[in-house]
């Protein structure tokens, strides 16, 4: 009897290990997959911001005094091409020039996000909250055919969608 007992305790110990080792293989999984899924995302963002930033359209748009019909389609279909949850054009003072909410077309940007933009001239990654929620965003800086910053593009993907 004694024996049958050492066999049911070594039988235990060694299925709680199992278990324990599956769970932690599957949790580590679980994040490395998400840093993946996180970097492509943002990879995708960035990449589109950057391609909307070069627009001719959005350059000429974002001289102007307003916004333009035209840089409201462009960035819709942008953002309808990669599938992305939102795609804002502002202009140096961060006011959106497009937004896929007409309605905050003319309003300031949120998120404090976009000084590396607007300041240094950087394309960059971010994490930020903004008026659709928080969301992985690709920012790039929109320059005149002079160098100029005049304006920002921010693409972005909500974090409630990616996972």
């Amino acid at each position: 009897m004694e024996r049958s007992s050492l066999n049911f305790r070594f039988f235990k110990y060694n299925t709680i290990l199992a278990v324990m080792i599956l769970v932690i293989s599957l949790a580590s999984s679980y994040f490395v997959i998400g840093e993946i899924v996180e970097k492509e995302i943002g990879e995708r963002a960035l990449g589109a911001a950057q391609v909307a930033s070069e627009h001719p359209v959005i350059i000429e748009g974002l001289k102007q005094p307003s916004t333009t019909e035209e840089i409201q389609k462009i960035a819709l279909q942008i953002q309808q091409s990669i599938n992305a949850e939102y795609v804002v054009v502002g202009d140096e003072n961060e006011v959106r020039y497009a937004h896929p909410v007409k309605e905050r077309i003319g309003e300031k940007m949120v998120g404090d996000d976009n000084a590396k933009a607007l300041s240094d001239g950087e394309a960059y990654i971010s994490n930020a909250e903004g008026t659709l929620g928080k969301a992985l965003r690709g920012k790039a800086p929109v320059k005149d055919e002079n160098g100029e910053i005049i304006g920002v593009v921010s693409v972005g993907f909500l974090f409630s969608d990616i996972f």
